[in-house]
């Protein structure tokens, strides 16, 4: 039974991105007598479907498990007559819906086991009516849409990185290829050989032409290094807010990249390979969170919070800017174009968990965090003797 006053209660922050995700978990209760079988509700940007509207979801939350969300072709008529009226339509057994607020639309779909009565319709979108109106009602915090414009702000990926996106995505992988891909690019070239040179890999002798890098490197490993500087030559930023600098945020990428490889590559290659480049993309959402904070003259107040360990860092977040690094991350990969997949790796990905609770903003492979990474692992039944040996090795090669 949809009870109104819980719904209300909802909106005493003005913390949007909390809302959307306690709507979705309340909707799922409220409606258990419609057998609601999933859902997904977003920020939009670009609302528009072949050459009238393409969507573009910035983040979003499900009411299933499995992170699966498509979009049919008869449904993009449907969404296309939603936008311009703006009242929710059944199409069979799903719902769509769309409220738009200061020029940001929120999209709602949902999906029920079965197709409702138009009695149940009714009442069910009379549920949806009063959220609407409790979001286009409340005056939400300017935060976020500060944290949107930053988004777009940032130029699209370099060529060489976008190439070799492209690249990575081919069944057959040829090595030649990929130094093809990469030998034109000075700058490309320059970092991955320092990296490479480094105590991370801790290679005999000095690697210093193209083709032996990629051997020795493999070409998974090359591929992540090349989005790895593509990114940060994209996020020149203050990172002080979180008690960094760059250089400490380009180390904490490497390390989790090199500690992955030691993790998985005796287990399960495939796995280390898919999440490569999550590992890499996981943390870049800070780089504009920090932005914002500085922005705000908040950096004091932020740093004062962050000292606190028992409060988690996304939290803190989400505190000053109404949205988590890790939802800012997802933002930015949506608007580059980066596969779902990966968002859907970096956001719920439980051993991409193990390694950030490894290695994080805080406590970068100190002995608390890898206590708490044990204890995560067990607490997922991992294999701890494989994990704890890596973390051995790890240790003797820094």
């Amino acid at each position: 039974m949809f009870k109104k006053e819980k719904y209300n209660t909802l909106i005493k922050s003005n913390n949007f991105h909390d809302f959307l995700d306690k709507i979705l978990q309340n909707v799922k209760i409220d409606c258990v007598d419609y057998k609601l079988k999933n859902g997904f509700i977003a920020f939009l940007e670009e609302t528009k479907v072949n050459e009238r509207f393409s969507v573009i979801s910035a983040f979003g939350r499900f009411v299933n498990d499995d992170l699966s969300f498509n979009i049919c072709a008869s449904e993009i008529d449907i969404l296309s007559i939603v936008y311009m009226k703006k009242d929710g339509m059944f199409l069979k057994t799903k719902y769509i819906d769309i409220v738009t607020k200061n020029n940001q639309d929120v999209f709602l779909y949902l999906e029920f086991e079965e197709e409702l009565c138009k009695e149940d319709q009714e009442k069910f979108k009379r549920i949806i009516t009063h959220i609407k109106n409790i979001i286009i009602d409340k005056d939400w915090n300017s935060n976020l849409k500060n944290i949107i414009t930053k988004v777009k702000s940032f130029e699209p990926l370099d060529k060489t990185v976008l190439d070799v996106l492209e690249f990575s995505a081919k069944e057959n992988k040829e090595s030649l290829e990929l130094v093809e891909i990469i030998q034109t690019d000075a700058a490309v070239v320059s970092t991955l050989l320092k990296v490479a040179n480094s105590a991370l890999f801790g290679f005999k002798n000095k690697v210093d032409d193209l083709d032996n890098l990629v051997s020795l490197l493999g070409i998974n490993m090359t591929i992540s290094l090349v989005l790895a500087h593509g990114v940060e030559n994209r996020m020149k930023m203050d990172f002080s807010v979180y008690g960094h600098d760059e250089n400490t945020f380009t180390n904490l990428t490497y390390n989790k990249i090199t500690f992955l490889n030691l993790w998985l590559s005796s287990i399960n290659i495939e796995l280390r390979n898919k999440l490569m480049i999550p590992v890499i993309l996981s943390n870049i959402g800070k780089y504009i969170i920090s932005q914002e904070i500085v922005s705000m003259n908040l950096k004091e107040d932020f740093l004062n919070d962050y000292s606190d360990k028992s409060i988690s860092v996304y939290d803190i977040e989400k505190k000053y800017c109404n949205i988590s690094s890790l939802d800012v991350t997802a933002l930015l990969l949506n608007y580059w174009g980066i596969s779902q997949s990966i968002i859907n790796d970096i956001q719920n990905h439980k051993k991409l968990e193990i390694l950030n609770t490894l290695f994080n903003t805080r406590e970068n492979f100190s002995e608390q965090s890898i206590h708490d990474g044990i204890c995560k692992a067990k607490q997922y039944g991992f294999n701890i003797e494989v994990l704890e040996n890596s973390i051995e090795e790890f240790r003797n090669k820094i």
